[in-house]
């Protein structure tokens, strides 16, 4: 969706590259009280948030994301939100190996591949004590 990218290019400072660099470095965040057994992740720079989707939260967000941008382009017109900043919904997609596990999908397969939907947003206390 090139509307994400106009976003992280709007509000992310240092641009795209930035954004790519601190996605190179996640770790495991054990969020508590959720109940979708969702996989979390936090950059190590702290400012962004991954979270898995299952199918039907990726086709809710998809259906809802006209809105969300609408709403987005009001915001950075200088209306306030309470809403934190969806960075982009990706695909990784993983190819089984031989040995049962998952390595990195290399555009070329042999076999099906598995992938995983993941959204990407901001971190609302980045920087704060």
């Amino acid at each position: 969706m090139p509307q994400f990218a106009e976003l992280r290019r709007r509000v992310i400072q240092g641009g795209e590259a930035h954004f790519i660099t601190s996605l190179t470095r996640c770790v495991r965040w054990a969020q508590r009280g959720g109940k979708s057994n969702a996989y979390f992740a936090k950059t190590r720079d702290d400012r962004f948030i991954i979270k898995s989707l299952n199918k039907a939260e990726k086709a809710s967000f998809l259906r809802f994301a006209p809105a969300y941008f609408e709403h987005m382009v009001k915001m950075l017109s200088g209306q306030r939100t309470c809403l934190a900043k969806l960075l982009g919904v990706f695909t990784v997609t993983f190819k089984p190996t031989a040995g049962g596990g998952l390595s990195a999908a290399t555009g070329s397969s042999s076999g099906p591949n598995e992938g995983l939907d993941l959204l990407v947003m901001e971190n609302s206390f980045y920087g704060r004590p």
